[in-house]
């Protein structure tokens, strides 16, 4: 209590007029202070800082370096709030407090997705059989290190239980860390082509349609703050019904009703975004070099090699005016004998707003958006008085409206005769309201327009880019 009062009355004193002198003077951070952080070990958020006691800085590098750290530290997702004070305690010398607002670490999360493309896809059938339900029984922060362990639980289209274990760091340097999963899931319906750009579907009640068991082991490596290499090894085994065969040869390789092989993969991303969840300035770059197949299972397919890279920009203009722009490409090899399991293109996940409705197989894509935000409502942090918890009574919100324009081109050697938007140019444009809120949240409302001259509304739960 003693603590706090001080760093308050310290904000009503008189500030002095600064001066250059006085903004390059150097200052000695002669402590660092943590508050509120019960869960989290110390060692965690020091982690985050771009500063260190005894480090000697001018004012304005200090006070930069203190933006990008509560940036950081706001980022890891296990605060809700961050604020970062400086106190005086000798002339050129000052103490630095850190206060967080941890989050809620153990949590039952519902899942409630749908198996079609997108909501918006769903919502023109509203087939309740194609919804994923269940729950995640997570522990993040566990033991106060940034561990994560989660339990799945998924009933519906596909019936999945899997585990899952991350720890960010193995050393003392907090340099190195890994993560292990692994899954099992069947279904009695699963879609096993595209047609017109649109998935097709089969189901039998009397029997699964698919079974799938696999694993995964992931190590990274964060050479700096904001660089990251991670390589992964995993394990897939697949078995459909013979009855699949007769509806798509190439499900799975030489029209086999079983598949096993092993993926390796690494990545690199450079990530120096102010937000991961909805960024305004920054940018984002990684890269993602994968194999599929080792050659060292019996009957294991083909090894087909993908690469993909992505690249994100935000700026801000002036006041509340933001304009993002992004691009990410696939290239892989082997185009006419990549088996319908595991080639993607567009509409899984990364689509031209505009064209949700549609799913675009493709070996190599180009995919560039953009966009130009306003912010109609300040950041703004709201007390719900009737709630007596610490991390939920405060919760913040921003409210942004935006002008986009996507476009992309694909390129499909195998599926393109029956689907005609495949190997051509698309784009699409429109405007819409983003909601951003606490935990990470964003719902997007937009209504666009493609170069079909269809004219849709849609409602997503991520950044636009």
């Amino acid at each position: 209590m003693l603590l706090a009062s001080l760093l308050f009355f310290s904000q009503l004193l008189p500030q002095p007029v600064v001066k250059n002198d006085t903004v390059k003077q150097k200052l000695l951070i002669h402590n660092i202070v943590f508050i509120g952080n019960k869960v989290t070990k110390s060692a965690i958020i020091m982690r985050e800082l771009l500063f260190a006691i005894n480090d000697t800085l001018s004012k304005i590098d200090l006070d930069k370096k203190v933006i990008k750290s509560r940036e950081n530290l706001l980022n890891t997702s296990l605060f809700n709030f961050v604020r970062i004070d400086t106190l005086a305690i000798e002339k050129n010398k000052l103490d630095v407090y850190i206060t967080v607002s941890e989050r809620w670490y153990t949590l039952p999360l519902p899942i409630l997705e749908v198996a079609d493309p997108n909501l918006t896809v769903w919502w023109q059938n509203k087939n309740l059989e194609h919804l994923n339900y269940g729950a995640y029984l997570v522990r993040y922060n566990f033991r106060g290190r940034k561990e994560n362990i989660q339990l799945k639980f998924q009933l519906g289209f596909t019936k999945q239980f899997g585990v899952y274990y991350n720890v960010p760091y193995l050393n003392k340097k907090q340099k190195s860390g890994m993560s292990v999963s692994f899954n099992y899931s069947h279904n009695h319906e699963i879609n096993y082509a595209t047609r017109n750009n649109k998935l097709l579907f089969y189901k039998n009640d009397s029997e699964f349609i698919r079974q799938e068991l696999g694993g995964k082991a992931r190590y990274h490596y964060r050479s700096r703050t904001y660089n990251t290499h991670s390589a992964e090894l995993r394990y897939n085994y697949g078995k459909i019904a013979d009855t699949l065969t007769e509806l798509q040869s190439d499900y799975y390789s030489n029209n086999a009703t079983k598949t096993q092989f092993f993926t390796i993969s690494y990545l690199f991303r450079r990530d120096l975004r102010d937000s991961k969840y909805y960024p305004l300035k920054g940018y984002y770059f990684d890269g993602d070099i994968t194999r599929f197949g080792l050659g060292i299972l019996c009957n294991e397919p083909v090894g087909i090699n993908k690469i993909e890279a992505a690249v994100k920009v935000f700026v801000p203009v002036f006041n509340r005016l933001y304009i993002a722009a992004g691009v990410k490409c696939k290239t892989s090899d082997n185009q006419k004998k990549q088996y319908y399991f595991i080639q993607r293109g567009l509409g899984y996940g990364e689509y031209v707003r505009g064209y949700e409705y549609y799913v675009i197989d493709a070996q190599k894509y180009v995919l560039a958006r953009s966009n130009i935000k306003y912010e109609i409502i300040k950041p703004h942090n709201q007390k719900i008085n009737f709630i007596n918890n610490a991390r939920f009574d405060t919760f913040h919100y921003a409210f942004y409206g935006n002008l986009f324009f996507d476009a992309a081109y694909t390129e499909d050697k195998k599926h393109f005769a029956t689907n005609p938007l495949s190997n051509k140019y698309i784009w699409g444009a429109g405007m819409g309201i983003d909601f951003v809120t606490y935990y990470d949240s964003v719902f997007r409302f937009e209504i666009a327009m493609n170069d079909l001259k269809e004219k849709v509304v849609f409602l997503h739960f991520t950044a636009p880019i």
